[in-house]
């Protein structure tokens, strides 16, 4: 999702700019390979909310900064996710996956 032009550098890509909610559940219904969102908070709340969401991928990156963004912020009530599994890095970072 962007408010503002965007052209990607890979394919396939969607850009999706407007009725985020219709957009995803349209390319959801269409065969084809996994979404990813990468880096969005709102809108990762937003499909959340929406019931929009299969499975998420988080990366934990081991370093302590002591602020910023938390977490699925603005989400208004609890969700409960199933731990699938985690892979850990040589650089330490652990990627933990998750049901809803």
């Amino acid at each position: 999702m962007s408010d503002k032009p965007v052209t990607p550098s890979w394919q396939p890509t969607t850009v999706v700019t407007a009725n985020v909610h219709d957009d995803i559940t349209k390319l959801k219904s269409e065969n084809g390979k996994s979404i990813a969102i990468l880096a969005s908070n709102a809108l990762c709340v937003s499909l959340m909310e929406a019931a929009l969401v299969d499975e998420f991928r988080l990366m934990v990156n081991p370093v302590a900064i002591g602020k910023g963004t938390a977490l699925f912020a603005g989400l208004a009530k609890p969700v409960k996710l199933n731990f699938i599994g985690s892979r850990v890095f040589k650089d330490g970072n652990a990627l933990n996956q998750y049901t809803k």
